[in-house]
């Protein structure tokens, strides 16, 4: 699963919503830890993506996160 930190939110509530917009599972900030995996890939953006991103940007960098997910009752 991958997504993107939206102008505005924390790393959690980014979470929250890629959780719910990639897998379709509507979890709770409370239920979900994040864990720093201390992983970071950084990537030349390819030319036909570019559009996507800000004038200029031509690298990207991943932060990788595992989540910790806690059932409701548990």
């Amino acid at each position: 699963m991958t997504g993107s930190i939206e102008e505005g939110e924390t790393a959690l509530q980014a979470a929250v919503r890629e959780v719910k917009e990639e897998v379709t599972i509507d979890v709770a900030a409370e239920q979900l830890t994040l864990i720093d995996c201390q992983r970071t890939v950084e990537f030349e953006i390819f030319s036909h993506l570019r559009h996507r991103y800000a004038p200029g940007v031509m690298h990207n960098t991943e932060f990788w996160f595992c989540l910790r997910y806690r059932m409701s009752g548990r």
